[in-house]
């Protein structure tokens, strides 16, 4: 079983936890500045996904490197989470970038000890409605 990482739990970041945990067989974990009771994703259908995964708040929390990461902070928040990065980032570790910009390789390679770091593209109609609630469009 994969152990997937979500670092960012925002309007990308739910929704994106929200397709990991549909999809099932991985072990999900959510990293975020603050706690969040629920995080719950609203889809076009009018059908909502509970994601069920811890949310951790402090990366002391975290009991190791995990297969994926998918960073989905905002580019200039990027140190601001690299402590979660250097928990979660071991040789094995894929780290992907969900972020804007063009030198994700540059702005993430500090924090995540020579894990291969994937720069991607991402475009989601998402939109925060409240603390821990996202709603896709």
């Amino acid at each position: 079983m994969a152990r997937v990482a979500v670092v960012g739990v925002g309007a990308i970041g739910a929704a994106v936890a929200a397709a990991v945990d549909r999809a099932g067989g991985q072990q999900l974990v959510l990293c975020a500045r603050r706690p969040l009771d629920e995080v719950v994703v609203m889809l076009p259908d009018g059908s909502s996904v509970a994601v069920d995964a811890p949310v951790v708040t402090d990366p002391a929390g975290l009991d190791g490197p995990a297969d994926w990461v998918l960073l989905a902070v905002k580019a200039h928040q990027t140190e601001a989470a690299s402590g979660f990065l250097r928990a979660l980032a071991g040789p094995e570790t894929v780290v992907a970038v969900l972020q804007n910009g063009v030198e994700q390789r540059e702005l993430v390679a500090p924090f995540v000890a020579g894990a291969k770091v994937l720069p991607a593209v991402v475009w989601l109609a998402t939109e925060v409605t409240a603390p821990g609630h996202v709603r896709v469009v």
